[in-house]
């Protein structure tokens, strides 16, 4: 009887414990019930209440924002599209201003303000001229809207258009069309005449005579022309000879050459230029011969005078001497503008024989100002020495 009394208790507590139990547990689910309807309302309330005051601002709507023109052809000209867009708001919608990401695209727009549910424009052009190959261009429009701005996209690849005469032949002299006006012969050397051919092309309506024989020219160039009569609308050649050995310069040089035709008198003279740099061409020396070669040495070959006045002259020696083996041959001293250089009195110096170039310079203009002197020699490691002064020039 005792043990029964005492197991009844037993399970009677067991059976409390676990009634408390549950009844947590059934008041923590509703009480997270209650929080997640909450949670849900205050949510509902939230976005009704943003719907509404985006409902009470402008809205700008476009049917779409991308468009692809696909392939253009360059000579066409401009292409344009309209892109349409609806003011969903209920507020008046205000564009601000509308820019493109370049120049080569264009735009139009609706002015003024456009009302709630009216709907307005976009039109965005774009050209092609000088611009082939795929492009990707956008176009911003401010406005008044809460996002305060719509960016619009335009696509396409532009097909370029056939090259004519005038694109390939850029210079019209008269009648007479050519690439360039100036022929850069770009570096050359002593070692030998070069030649090199030119398009030329008649771009008129009557012959044209082209007359070698009365150019005139200097001893180191000599000019062909194929055919020597162009027929209208005719293309040719004109072949130029250039020996650097007979111009007996080295560095930048410059030549003026000047061509005659059967035309007008205001329009028969044609100047043209021929550009080039000339280097002194070495054979391929032994390891002998490299070490018995001349050598320049300069004690520096940078020089600051410092302040010089407006017109003041001011001088300085650059001391070089020469530690080959065998003599050195000074070819030319050939200062840039607005300087003198005077040529040593020694051109040819025995091994550790010394010599000095005199720089001189007249103070013009103001403020600081560098001028160079390409001294060229027969030293095979080291044919062309650059020197250089500076200065600042003061009133």
């Amino acid at each position: 009887m005792v043990k029964h009394k005492k197991r009844t208790k037993i399970l009677l507590k067991e059976y409390k414990k676990r009634y408390l139990h549950n009844n947590i547990i059934i008041f923590l689910f509703i009480t997270m019930k209650q929080q997640i309807i909450h949670s849900f309302f205050t949510f509902l309330l939230f976005t009704l209440s943003l719907s509404n005051t985006l409902k009470a601002q402008s809205q700008m709507v476009f049917e779409s924002i991308f468009h692809d023109f696909g392939k253009i052809k360059e000579e066409a000209g401009k292409v344009s599209h309209t892109f349409t867009f609806t003011n969903t708001g209920s507020q008046p919608l205000e564009i601000f201003r509308v820019e493109a990401a370049c120049g080569c695209t264009s735009t139009e727009w609706s002015k003024g303000v456009i009302q709630p549910q009216q709907k307005g424009f976009i039109t965005a052009s774009y050209d092609p001229a000088n611009r082939p190959g795929v492009f990707s261009k956008t176009v911003t429009i401010y406005n008044n809207t809460p996002q305060n701005s719509v960016v619009l996209m335009l696509e396409g690849e532009v097909l370029p258009r056939p090259k004519t005469i005038a694109d390939t032949l850029v210079v019209k002299l008269g009648a007479l069309r050519l690439k360039t006006q100036a022929f850069d012969l770009g570096e050359i050397t002593t070692e030998k005449a070069i030649r090199k051919s030119y398009e030329i092309y008649n771009d008129s309506t009557a012959y044209l005579e082209l007359m070698s024989e009365a150019m005139n020219l200097p001893a180191h160039i000599k000019v062909e022309f194929e055919p020597k009569r162009l027929a209208p609308k005719q293309k040719g050649w004109l072949h130029l000879t250039y020996d650097p050995l007979v111009k007996a310069e080295l560095g930048y040089v410059f030549d003026i050459i000047n061509v005659f035709t059967n035309e007008p008198a205001n329009q028969r003279m044609k100047q043209l230029y021929v550009i080039s740099t000339i280097k002194e061409h070495f054979p391929t020396l032994t390891e002998e011969q490299l070490q018995n070669a001349p050598r320049i040495h300069f004690e520096n070959t940078v020089y600051d005078f410092g302040n010089v006045k407006v017109n003041e002259q001011v001088s300085y020696d650059f001391i070089f001497t020469n530690k080959g083996k065998t003599d050195l041959n000074l070819r030319q001293a050939k200062a840039s503008c607005g300087c003198t250089a005077t040529n040593p009195d020694k051109k040819v110096l025995l091994p550790n024989q010394s010599s000095k170039i005199t720089v001189t310079y007249t103070g013009v203009g103001e403020g600081m100002q560098q001028k160079t002197i390409s001294v060229f020699s027969n030293d095979p490691t080291q044919p062309t020495i650059v020197l250089t002064i500076k200065m600042n020039v003061i009133k």
